[in-house]
C-alpha cells in the first residue's frame, strides 16, 4: 500500500444522514445570495454548452 505524503491531512471517514444533508441544502436554498450564486453558475454552464454546440460543424458538413 502507498504511504501518505508528509504534510498532507489524513482522510477521516464521515457518515452523513439524508436528513442532515437535506437540512444543509435547505439552509443554502433559503439564502437569496446563495440562490443568486447558484443561478449564475447554471447560466454560465448553459452559455458554455450553447457556445460549444454552436462551434460544432454543421450536420451536413463534409470533410475531405
Amino acid at each position: 500500500m502507498a504511504k501518505a505524503h508528509p504534510g498532507l491531512p489524513q482522510v477521516n471517514s464521515r457518515v452523513i444522514t439524508k436528513s442532515s444533508l437535506l437540512a444543509g441544502l435547505e439552509l443554502v436554498d433559503s439564502r437569496s445570495e446563495s440562490t443568486k450564486r447558484v443561478l449564475a453558475m447554471e447560466n454560465q454552464f448553459r452559455d458554455r454548452i450553447r457556445h460549444h454546440v454552436a462551434s460544432l460543424p454543421a450536420e451536413d458538413a463534409k470533410f475531405n
